[in-house]
């Protein structure tokens, strides 16, 4: 799963996408597909994720895309 990140970006995700292939940073993502307050927005859970390769398309340090790797995908309400 490629993400492109906005220009808000929150530092404990760039610091998880930097360790790219790092096997030790491995945990479960969720991806809210709307407003994360609203009861109907859906969930995405991709167990066991971890960032497998970033890009970077401008000259700052922080990764502008990202390629998520998963074992598993669910969807939760």
């Amino acid at each position: 799963m490629l993400l492109t990140r906005g220009n808000d970006r929150n530092e404990a995700t760039t610091a998880w996408v930097e360790e790219v292939e790092n096997t030790d940073t491995h945990q479960d993502v969720i991806l809210i597909a709307g407003d994360p307050a609203h009861p109907t927005s859906r969930r995405i859970r991709l167990t066991d994720a971890w960032a497998s390769a970033s890009y970077h398309l401008d000259e700052d340090d922080d990764p502008d895309a990202f390629l998520i790797s998963f074992t598993d995908i669910t969807i939760d309400k």
